[in-house]
């Protein structure tokens, strides 16, 4: 994975990266529940989508926490673009996930976690073979269709 810069993200992923070191929350919806449904992402504009890469190298350690706080990654109303890949890694923050879609099936086979949360996500599946958890896993609320491309 390519080093991360701030200058090489979008408006909402720097969003993201300054929240971090902080553990606070980045909100992307719009306010309106059927606007905000994580079936509908497809019509979300580019202001709502993060790169699961940006994701991947924060919970792998591209940013330290603030002093004082703790790091967590919290994201609310984004669409996940590309793979969301952690597998074989220690992942030492949180992660939670409010109402995304995310693009592909998130990969943390092998992976050593803290909690998990995905709440009110949409997603294809999810990818945890042989997976510790250090911590809570839920896909409350959330929508895990079957995964085509495992047929």
């Amino acid at each position: 994975m390519r080093r991360m810069r701030p200058k090489d993200l979008t408006m909402p992923e720097r969003a993201l990266w300054r929240a971090f070191p902080r553990g606070e929350w980045v909100d992307l919806c719009d306010g309106d529940p059927g606007v905000d449904d994580p079936g509908e992402a497809r019509h979300w504009g580019n202001e709502r989508v993060v790169r699961a890469e940006v994701i991947a190298a924060l919970l792998l350690g591209a940013l330290d926490p603030e002093p004082g706080k703790v790091a967590a990654l919290r994201l609310r109303g984004a669409r996940i673009a590309g793979r969301l890949d952690v597998s074989s890694s220690s992942v030492g923050v949180a992660l939670y996930l409010g109402r995304c879609r995310l693009d592909e099936v998130p990969e943390f086979s092998g992976a050593a976690t803290r909690t998990i949360r995905f709440n009110g996500c949409d997603l294809d599946g999810f990818g945890g073979r042989s997976l510790r958890i250090d911590g809570e896993f839920s896909l409350e609320g959330s929508r895990v269709h079957r995964d085509s491309s495992k047929s």
